[in-house]
């Protein structure tokens, strides 16, 4: 008996232990969500649930949530950061022309609404490029590239119709922050390496590493074919 109750403290108190060392996402409207925090950017957190952190993630609108607390006990106020930003946006405009475009560049890729041929690209499978497998989206002149359903680069594009389809043009403009290393060894690898911006690019990725988001990046183009088929194919071009 005593054995099985000493079995039971132990059991009950690596479950105690297991429970507190999840992260707590505290909500402004009350309540709190108890998991593992894998991502916080300036519109959402990525999580998942503490009972099934082998399951899907999870995404939480960061204006719904007031703080974090991780499981090492580091207490971190999202609700802060969000008024902040408010309250920098509702500032009237006193930049120069210069730095209005610099906000410019490293504003969040947005797609456009796809058209019919568009559409169609959307729904092929991913490219191999270097040894990543990157699933391209394209909507209006925008254009982005994920790994594994992350974000991985993203910019403009140009379509020139050719005898089998079309030539795209992938002009870069933004790289996500957590993708910065294999970006530049992709780059090499297809050969067009990013040159004298390789070094500060690696060093602002350090920088920007504790939230997830994206950083300018003017780039080489990556150059795409897509084969209107039958079957339809989209593949680096040589």
């Amino acid at each position: 008996m005593k054995r099985l109750y000493m079995i039971f403290i132990i059991f009950f108190t690596l479950g105690v232990y297991s429970v507190t060392a999840m992260d707590q996402i505290n909500l402004i409207g009350g309540g709190s969500l108890l998991g593992k925090v894998y991502e916080i950017s300036s519109s959402h957190i990525k999580y998942k649930v503490h009972h099934h952190l082998d399951g899907p993630m999870c995404y939480i609108q960061a204006n719904d949530v007031h703080s974090i607390i991780y499981g090492n006990g580091t207490l971190e106020k999202i609700s802060q950061k969000e008024q902040i930003r408010q309250e920098k946006m509702a500032r009237p405009e006193r930049h120069t022309d210069s730095r209005r475009q610099s906000r410019e560049k490293v504003s969040v890729p947005q797609l456009g609404e796809p058209n019919l041929m568009q559409q169609a690209l959307n729904l092929l499978p991913t490219v191999p490029i270097a040894g990543n497998n990157l699933k391209f989206e394209f909507g209006g002149d925008t254009w982005i590239a994920k790994v594994n359903g992350n974000n991985f680069l993203a910019g403009n594009c140009i379509f020139e119709k050719n005898d089998n389809g079309y030539f795209i043009k992938l002009n870069t403009t933004n790289v996500w922050s957590g993708a910065v290393v294999e970006v530049i060894d992709l780059l090499k690898n297809i050969g067009v390496p990013l040159g004298p911006a390789e070094g500060p690019l690696k060093t602002a990725a350090i920088l920007a590493a504790r939230i997830a988001k994206w950083m300018p990046l003017k780039g080489p183009a990556i150059n795409l074919e897509y084969n209107e088929g039958p079957p339809a194919l989209i593949k680096l071009s040589s």
